[in-house]
């Protein structure tokens, strides 16, 4: 007796697999990306959220994202506006 046999119900295993590694990969592209684009207040913590980013899957980009915001330079809103108009 198999306890799994290939049929109906497999599928919907494969497609809801399918769906949570989209959606992971997604998370995990957007905390790059942020991780790259940010700035720290502290030299060495870029690199400490690299590693954790790439070695602790799949808990290190929600811990990514839920507690490096307290670690971040806040950006200030400082246009120049005093260059001219440029065609």
């Amino acid at each position: 007796m198999d306890l799994i046999t290939p049929g109906q119900g497999l599928w919907i295993w494969q497609v809801g697999g399918a769906f949570l590694l989209v959606g992971y990969a997604g998370f995990w592209l957007y905390a790059m990306i942020d991780l790259i684009k940010s700035d720290f207040r502290a030299p060495h913590e870029k690199m400490m959220w690299l590693l954790i980013l790439l070695f602790t899957t799949p808990f290190g980009v929600f811990l990514y994202l839920a507690l490096s915001r307290n670690h971040k330079e806040k950006r200030k809103f400082q246009p120049d506006f005093s260059r001219k108009y440029q065609n």
